[in-house]
């Protein structure tokens, strides 16, 4: 799944945050006026573990498995975790995606013109606004983990 960038606004008023390897952060503080570059505190596994603000475990450019991301908000499809689709219209003239199941692709790509389709589209739950989340969507109403590369 699509990891999102870190953002310390967004994480301190409650949004969820993962770390690089999956696991899930249950308590994101921020100590700005503490004398450290690592002064974003967040608990993990019931651990406590430093951060640079940008979400970094370590140095900034240095991957580390417990690097902080915000958690795409996703959905449940045939057990399958997929991101989670449109919840309202998109600006007149955008694009947008959903599954399609013939030989040759998995997805559909419309331009929202506010139309019927757009509407009925939207109304299913399965408009997404990227081509690898329509994907993804498809993939699970068809049984394939999304994870896999199968098609």
């Amino acid at each position: 799944m699509k990891k999102l960038p870190f953002d310390l606004e967004k994480a301190l008023a409650g949004e969820s945050v993962v770390t690089r390897d999956g696991q899930g952060v249950e308590h994101i503080v921020w100590l700005n006026k503490l004398q450290s570059d690592f002064n974003v505190l967040a608990v993990i596994e019931g651990r406590l573990y430093q951060f640079l603000v940008s979400g970094s475990a370590r140095s900034e450019g240095q991957e580390h498995y417990l690097d902080l991301f915000m958690k795409q908000n996703t959905i449940t499809v045939n057990g399958f975790e997929v991101p989670a689709p449109m919840n309202e219209p998109a600006d007149f003239g955008a694009y947008y995606y959903y599954p399609a199941f013939d030989k040759d692709c998995l997805v559909f790509v419309e331009t929202w013109a506010d139309t019927g389709t757009d509407k009925r589209t939207l109304s299913m739950g399965v408009a997404h606004t990227t081509k690898g989340a329509a994907i993804a969507h498809a993939k699970a109403m068809l049984g394939i983990n999304p994870e896999e590369d199968v098609w």
